[in-house]
């Protein structure tokens, strides 16, 4: 915080232009999670605190339903993205790029706040699709089929449980690969 004034705090953040946020939604450092089960707790929360929301490609903002002059909402890696940063850990933006960033797990190592990663099997290589998994067979997403925020089973989303998926992550029309983004 570089200075306030009245109800406003000017914060400037690593390698980031300055700006004025309320002083009520300011959480101080000392207030973050300590512990790694903490803190992917904190980050999944975050994540469902944009259910139902409507999906808006490029999006990563809450939704308002007061007329504004910009559209509202997230799409499935601004979802992933704020939920990482309102905790202070800064990820990319795209879902390709957060693959890129994440370590590869196995679908059995699975814990909250790791991500999975969708990609057609004909373009493998190129993500196009993230979800946050909730725990076990749990998951959050942002998908505009449903134009919406909501929670999902991997089976549900897959057709089979995460960790009943075939080792080289393929199904029938998918790639599908885990990733880590906190340490364990």
């Amino acid at each position: 915080v570089d200075r306030q004034e009245a109800d406003w705090a000017l914060v400037r953040r690593p390698q980031s232009t300055p700006g004025w946020i309320r002083r009520g939604d300011l959480r101080a450092f000392d207030a973050m999670p300590k512990s790694k089960a903490a803190l992917r707790e904190s980050v999944v929360r975050a994540a469902n605190q944009f259910l139902g929301q409507p999906y808006l490609w490029g999006g990563r903002s809450p939704h308002t339903e007061r007329p504004t002059d910009q559209a509202t909402g997230v799409d499935c890696s601004g979802l992933v993205h704020l939920a990482y940063r309102v905790n202070g850990i800064e990820i990319p933006r795209d879902a390709h790029e957060q693959w890129i960033r994440s370590c590869p797990i196995r679908p059995r190592e699975i814990e909250p706040a790791d991500l999975i990663f969708l990609a057609r099997s004909d373009r493998p290589d190129h993500v196009y699709h993230v979800l946050m998994s909730e725990g076990q067979d749990a998951a959050i997403e942002a998908v505009h089929e449903q134009n919406r925020v909501r929670n999902i089973t991997f089976t549900e989303r897959l057709g089979i449980p995460l960790q009943n998926l075939d080792p080289s992550g393929r199904t029938d029309r998918l790639v599908v690969r885990v990733g880590r983004i906190l340490g364990p």
